[in-house]
């Protein structure tokens, strides 16, 4: 009997999914839970008061968590223990990293070269059972190119320079509420600075008939090309990226990949939340 809580976390948002035999999947999202930019306290919280009341009174036998942030054990068991804390009735507690839960998405058992481009940003070889090798990932202060994080900031730092046409300038004065000389002071008195930059993404995806925009967001996505992914390549093996901006900037994506000679590069459809939990079931049959 499927009994099976798996979620997938990345710097901004954590989804859920509930799978139970004879009943519809139930889905949440919450904000993200990296250990290394959420204190415990605050995933504690969200724990028990998001996730715990969304199951109501029955609870999952199996719970999956892969994340991001959880690169070494210390955080991965930091993590198992506030899941069980939160969720002691639940006998298995399975903790990763998002890079694995990516892998798991994007490839299933078949060996490849895969990609995240979220919050940040991470590529890697995956042998079918295991990541071989990876590249990047070192978070938004020392990298995460082609990441939210970073082309918010580029974007940000071109707006502050004067450095865009003005109708982009208006529509994003009308789109945000800020004035250019307020954007200093916000990204540094955010609460959470790498989320009000990821943030500029959804204004920038409905500015891409503009030539300025869409070479400010292609440019670090090719440096997440260039840096990452293609050093990682070896041949014809499937290619596959996924992430909210992978998803957001597709076409933008794909046509530099194929600039690059990548012609077997593909976005991954579904939401990286399911396919990982089908990989998780074949893998229990």
């Amino acid at each position: 009997m499927t009994n099976l809580l798996v979620a997938d976390s990345g710097g901004t948002k954590t989804d859920w999914l509930w799978l139970r035999d004879n009943r519809t999947d139930s889905q949440l999202r919450t904000r993200g839970l990296n250990p290394n930019l959420a204190g415990s306290e605050q995933i504690r919280e969200v724990l028990a008061r998001e996730v715990r009341p969304w199951l109501q009174n029955e609870l999952p036998r199996r719970i999956c968590f892969f994340g991001a942030g959880l690169g070494n054990v210390r955080r991965q068991n930091r993590i198992a223990s506030l899941l069980r804390a939160v969720f002691p009735e639940t006998p298995a507690v399975r903790v990763e990293t998002d890079i694995l839960g990516a892998a798991y998405a994007c490839l299933g058992g078949a060996p490849g070269v895969a990609g995240i481009l979220g919050t940040g940003s991470v590529a890697f070889r995956y042998d079918g059972r295991r990541i071989s090798e990876r590249k990047g990932g070192r978070g938004w202060l020392l990298g995460d190119e082609g990441g939210g994080t970073s082309i918010g900031r580029v974007f940000v730092s071109a707006l502050i320079d004067g450095a865009l046409p003005e109708d982009v300038v208006d529509a994003y004065r009308t789109y945000s509420g800020l004035d250019i000389e307020e954007l200093i002071p916000e990204v540094y008195n955010h609460a959470s600075h790498h989320r009000f930059l990821a943030g500029q993404v959804p204004f920038l995806t409905g500015q891409l008939d503009n030539p300025e925009i869409r070479a400010l967001v292609a440019e670090p996505i090719g440096l997440f090309l260039d840096k990452y992914l293609i050093p990682l390549l070896h041949g014809e093996e499937p290619v596959v990226l996924t992430g909210g901006v992978a998803k957001a900037f597709e076409a933008v994506v794909l046509d530099l990949c194929t600039r690059r000679g990548i012609a077997n590069a593909r976005i991954l459809s579904d939401r990286p939340v399911n396919a990982l939990a089908r990989h998780l079931l074949n893998m229990a049959h």
